[in-house]
């Protein structure tokens, strides 16, 4: 098959990554493209067997008319989108050719204008859009409950999977005497990363001294987390190391990986911890109990103060740590796992397909 993935960029993200991991995935047996509209961190995770397209966006009908230029040229069978440009340029690249779309929710839209709401609402009813998909349960719910009403019969749940290398688990030959909290994600306000820091002076005035955190990420927040670990006397137990495209190198020394976001879907470093077999401590946010069970794989907390609690705990307590950690391997492996992934979609793309041939 050829298949077009379309999103707006390649910077460090959910959406961003996972279309990375389904692209390297299907380029194993197909033909794959990625368009975006301007590159990122991203880039360098892409197989060399996807070809990368990227497109100066021109306002969205001159961008979709060059879009199905491509589409025509390159006989593309079926196309996935994510991120709202894309996903409203993917119609309208395809609506005429009648080329089947597939959406891709990753977010909550929670700040969305109401011109493009109403633009998601008029672009799901056209017939080429034939599924819309949501990262979680809860995903799909909030759509529901804020009144988007999308047609019904397009909409399904499919679960984000891992983006580590399954065959690298965490392997240490003896405990460390310092605990490593890990955090890897966006620095930005709704992840709240001076949690993180806070919970270092948290632990320090409890004399729990045999930690450090390490912060992988970047942002427009970085400075400024910078100077706040200065400002609360935190450098000598937190480090922020900035992007890091090799992760699957910290999830190894980790042994805690602590989420405070405010506002999560679904994870990718939630689930890429489990599968590295570490305890999880993420708050009651948008689908982070559908990776964690609470007190069997990790804990889900409801404030700052049960997220340094737990955390203490965690610390305190090396034979939990490492009987949540295998019991969150074993889980996330089974629900979140990449082949089943493929496979379902696979045949979603395989069906569509033949829907549009026999059109």
């Amino acid at each position: 098959m050829n298949i077009l993935f379309i999103i707006s960029t390649l910077k460090h993200g959910g959406a961003e990554k996972q279309t990375v991991v389904d692209a390297n995935l299907f380029a194993e047996k197909h033909n794959v493209f990625i368009i975006v509209f301007k590159t990122g961190e991203l880039k360098e995770l892409l197989s060399n067997k996807v070809k990368l397209i990227v497109l100066n966006k021109n306002g969205y009908l001159k961008t979709a008319k060059k879009i199905k230029k491509i589409i025509i040229d390159e006989n593309i069978q079926v196309i996935n989108s994510s991120l709202f440009a894309s996903m409203i340029i993917s119609v309208l690249s395809a609506y005429k050719i009648n080329i089947p779309v597939i959406w891709f929710f990753h977010s909550h839209e929670y700040d969305i204008k109401l011109k493009s709401k109403i633009a998601f609402r008029y672009f799901s009813k056209y017939d080429c859009l034939k599924k819309i998909f949501f990262v979680s349960k809860e995903l799909k719910q909030s759509f529901e409950k804020n009144g988007f009403k999308f047609p019904v019969f397009k909409q399904d749940v499919l679960y984000n999977t891992y983006s580590v290398n399954i065959k690298k688990q965490k392997t240490k030959s003896e405990p460390s005497k310092e605990v490593t909290i890990g955090y890897i994600g966006r620095l930005i306000k709704l992840k709240r990363v001076e949690y993180l820091i806070d919970a270092a002076g948290y632990l320090k005035n409890n004399n729990i001294m045999n930690f450090k955190i390490i912060i992988i990420g970047d942002g427009e927040l970085k400075n400024q987390l910078i100077n706040y670990t200065r400002q609360h006397n935190a450098n000598d137990k937190v480090n922020i190391l900035g992007y890091k495209s090799n992760v699957d190198e910290y999830y190894e020394n980790f042994d805690i990986f602590a989420l405070p976001s405010r506002e999560e879907c679904l994870s990718l470093a939630l689930i890429d911890a489990c599968i590295y077999s570490l305890p999880c401590l993420a708050f009651n946010a948008g689908g982070n109990n559908e990776i964690i069970v609470n007190g069997e794989t990790g804990y889900i907390v409801d404030s700052k103060k049960e997220f340094c609690e737990k955390l203490k705990m965690l610390i305190l307590d090396e034979n939990k740590r490492k009987e949540m950690g295998k019991t969150a391997n074993i889980y996330c492996i089974n629900k979140f796992n990449r082949e089943k992934r493929l496979e379902y979609l696979e045949d979603v793309f395989q069906n569509l397909n033949k829907i549009y041939a026999d059109e």
